[in-house]
């Protein structure tokens, strides 16, 4: 639940890193292409941005309104397009002139461009500015490309725009177009692919921090060839691993000493309380006694755990289960409960070891026993179910709180004070199957009691003929076939 929750918040509060330089990578170069080419075209018209220009399209118009004729003369054809021109601009010129000089003309040419006309078949393009028309564009001469061949092409007199839109429009069309439009396309596929390049260490890293586990010490991440700014935070992650496994390895230290200390006051303890009478405080300082041995044992088994190796071997769950049973049931006739086991399976084997596996039995059913109630009845049921054998413990006692469950496999838990357990019990059940690759779970019963389900990978199972149901009632289970 917790390692979910992480991952929403995660989820939730990150962003991309290669994103967000992408985008401000893409937002810079945009503004300085923009800022670019105003200040180009700013400076080829000495900033005068105020006044009005010619619109650029009326040349295209006024081009495609020009046939050749039979005579081979130029002669303006009356298309809508030059008509709505000539409606909208009324002092409309122009002048068109072929590679072979003949000429075709439109309207009155404005004195400021007579001389510049005279010479248009000998300019590419041009713009003549009347001084004294308030910076106004006078007349525009350019080349068109047509079916004809090079026409040149010199207007005026024709409809306006605004500076500042001609600029806008020239500063796309003749400079962001052809260069900053294809190098932004491009960067647009590259930079994502170099800085995921420049990444590619910290994904690792990334990789390796989610498999950090208190469980699995010594784990670093490593510092070599990253940034100059991530290799300090990386360096102080590991310093701070490093902090904690070594107070790790003391708190265990510190326990296990401790759990060998327990043994010799315990041993006096027991050989002074034989020495005393019978009475009911003998028999209380005995449950006390027991209680302060067996928490002793679980600590030491818990510190085992951790420094030892498993001694992994093929083991029948169904044979361990009877022999754990069998060992239990002289405590559980005492105590008035009953033991049963249940399984359809003559063997199911696993890959294990057989020590900490029979651990986990007693200390499931010891848990059962201990918490249940008077009376008691514990069912052992061992069976597989797709890829994994399956132990379950069931008693008809009084349950589990629900509001106590997320905490039941923590170390020292113990839902019910009034109870002899040491808290321990399930904490080192989760730890032994955990490590023998399984899980562990609570589930519901039925209307009363608790169930507790352990699951490990099996190897091997073998199917009787019947449904075996064994109790344990007695020293040794005696087997009944239904």
């Amino acid at each position: 639940m917790d390692t979910l929750l992480g991952q929403k918040m995660l989820s939730a509060g990150t962003f991309s890193i290669t994103r967000r330089i992408s985008i401000g990578l893409f937002a810079a170069q945009a503004i300085v292409a923009l800022a670019s080419g105003i200040v180009m075209f700013g400076f080829i018209l000495r900033w005068n941005f105020s006044g009005y220009l010619l619109q650029s399209s009326a040349m295209k118009t006024i081009a495609s309104s020009v046939v050749r004729g039979a005579d081979e003369q130029l002669h303006v054809i009356g298309t809508p397009a030059i008509e709505q021109l000539k409606r909208e601009a009324p002092d409309l010129w122009f002048v068109i002139q072929d590679a072979q000089g003949r000429l075709v003309r439109y309207g009155q040419v404005t004195p400021a461009c007579a001389s510049a006309v005279s010479l248009a078949s000998r300019i590419l393009t041009a713009d003549v500015t009347d001084i004294s028309g308030h910076n106004n564009l006078s007349c525009h001469i350019d080349t068109a490309r047509t079916s004809l061949g090079p026409l040149h092409v010199a207007f005026g007199g024709g409809p306006l725009e605004p500076g500042w839109k001609r600029v806008g429009i020239a500063v796309f069309d003749y400079f962001e177009l052809p260069f900053f439009v294809p190098l932004l396309i491009a960067n647009f596929i590259l930079i994502p692919i170099v800085v995921a390049g420049a990444h590619r260490k910290l994904k690792r890293i990334a990789l390796l921090a989610q498999q950090i586990d208190i469980r699995r010490p010594g784990l670093r991440m490593p510092a070599d060839g990253l940034p100059r700014e991530i290799a300090p935070i990386v360096v102080a992650f590991n310093a701070a691993l490093e902090r904690l496994d070594g107070g790790r390895q003391q708190q265990e230290r510190f326990i296990a000493n401790a759990a060998h200390e327990l043994r010799t006051p315990i041993a006096i303890i027991r050989t002074r309380l034989d020495g005393l009478g019978p009475g009911p405080i003998k028999v209380k300082l005995e449950q006390d006694v027991e209680r302060l041995s067996n928490l002793g044992d679980q600590l030491l088994d818990l510190q085992r755990l951790k420094s030892v190796d498993l001694n992994m071997e093929q083991v029948d769950l169904v044979e361990l289960a009877k022999e754990t049973l069998a060992e239990l049931a002289p405590l559980a006739v005492a105590a008035g409960h009953e033991l049963e086991l249940v399984s359809s399976l003559e063997r199911l084997v696993v890959l294990g070891d057989p020590t900490p596996l029979k651990r986990v039995i007693i200390n499931l059913t010891q848990n059962a026993m201990q918490h249940g109630g008077d009376a008691l009845s514990v069912t052992v049921k061992v069976f597989a179910t797709g890829a994994n054998a399956v132990v379950e413990v069931i008693d008809n006692g009084q349950g589990i709180p629900y509001g106590f469950r997320d905490r039941i496999f923590e170390s020292f838990s113990r839902y019910a004070r009034s109870t002899s357990g040491t808290g321990l019990g399930l904490s080192l059940v989760r730890e032994i199957v955990l490590l023998h690759g399984g899980d562990v779970s609570i589930f519901d019963p039925g209307r009363t009691g608790a169930g507790i389900r352990v699951r490990i990978p099996w190897l091997e199972s073998v199917p009787v003929a019947h449904h075996a149901v064994r109790r344990a009632d007695s020293i040794g289970p005696v087997v009944h076939d239904t």
